[in-house]
């Protein structure tokens, strides 16, 4: 029998295969890194503990003068 395209019975239709939440929140607790952080160099890690020592500095003459490297 022909049956002409119009007439004949359509035998599904395209569904999401991925869920769709409005709240990024309820996809769970994981967290994931991007990988994409530089690595600090070791010249710059020992900036890194020198600013760090002259940030707990009490006295306010000598974090001046460290902070201007004499």
């Amino acid at each position: 029998m022909i049956v002409p395209i119009y007439e004949a019975k359509k035998e599904g239709k395209l569904q999401d295969f991925v869920k769709t939440s409005s709240n990024p929140f309820d996809q769970g607790k994981s967290i994931q890194d991007l990988g994409n952080k530089v690595k600090k160099t070791p010249f710059k890690k020992r900036i890194q503990i020198l600013k760090d020592r002259i940030e707990h500095e009490n006295d306010e003459d000598i974090k001046k003068s460290q902070e201007k490297g004499i």
